[in-house]
């Protein structure tokens, strides 16, 4: 039986290789089938979140991600402001999403969200970004772009 930590980084645990695992002071060996199927591989339906503040914006582009690292769908951004208003424009790769492309951001928190006519799918490798404009005393945006990996 061979060690967890004995293992090299770039071994492949196979199906009837050992593990062992200690728990109390009682060790125990498990085959590699059974801790692969302990750990789940695949993510698709976990949700992640990219967050920004910006505590006096502007007008301008502002990139969010350079590259999204997994294919991903928007489900919706939430925003908040402290005070003062702005526009904000959620782009793909530099195109304006259809429904995200003027949103009016108040005093008050609001959410936007991306419906299923918006091309909201990202792929590995496409770019977030937002524009802002028409800031009229904005201070302290606040905001959540909320994904569900594919």
């Amino acid at each position: 039986m061979t060690k967890f930590s004995e293992l090299a980084t770039t071994s492949l645990l196979g199906d009837a290789d050992l593990v062992a695992v200690t728990q109390g002071g009682v060790s125990k060996a498990i085959t590699g089938q059974s801790l692969k199927s302990a750990i789940p591989v695949d993510l698709a339906g976990q949700k992640a979140a990219v967050s920004f503040f910006e505590p006096a914006p502007a007008a301008g582009d502002v990139t969010l991600v350079y590259r999204i690292p997994v294919a991903a769908r928007l489900d919706d951004v939430d925003f908040n402001i402290a005070s003062g208003s702005l526009d904000i424009a959620v782009k793909k790769n530099g195109t304006a999403l259809s429904g995200l492309t003027a949103i009016g951001v108040a005093a008050t928190g609001t959410a936007a969200a991306a419906g299923a006519a918006n091309d909201n799918n990202f792929a590995a490798g496409d770019k977030l970004s937002i524009t802002l404009s028409a800031p009229n005393a904005a201070a302290r945006l606040e905001m959540s772009f909320n994904f569900t990996r594919l």
